[in-house]
């Protein structure tokens, strides 16, 4: 079953007794060739790209999604708006010349 990218993914390891059983990471996608998954390990320095087939899920909480949010709280902007407004394009280049000259007799 395909996964949701970017969620979260926690990935089972035992170093040590008393470490902590799983690491909080990102889902990155599939490697090719290899049955498991890619994951992110945010939690280390730098770039840390793990490949694990022992991965539990956790789809429903997106990381990244919750750090876009809290830098527009941050900043204090609002989300701006837009709307879409299309207008028909023309079809041949008749109707272009004659819009131009409509243009030009209005000016």
């Amino acid at each position: 079953m395909l996964k949701t990218f970017g969620c979260t993914a926690f990935s089972h390891h035992i170093e040590r007794k008393l470490e902590p059983r799983a690491r909080k990471c990102v889902f990155l996608g599939y490697p090719g060739g290899v049955k498991g998954y890619r994951l992110w390990d945010r939690s280390q320095n730098g770039v840390k790209i793990i490949i694990s087939r022992d991965v539990k899920f956790n789809e429903s909480e997106m990381p990244y999604l919750e750090s876009e949010k809290q830098q527009e709280t941050i900043s204090g902007e609002s989300p701006v708006e837009v709307e879409r407004v299309s207008t028909p394009l023309p079809v041949s280049l008749s109707e272009v010349e004659n819009d131009n000259q409509q243009d030009q007799q209005v000016v």
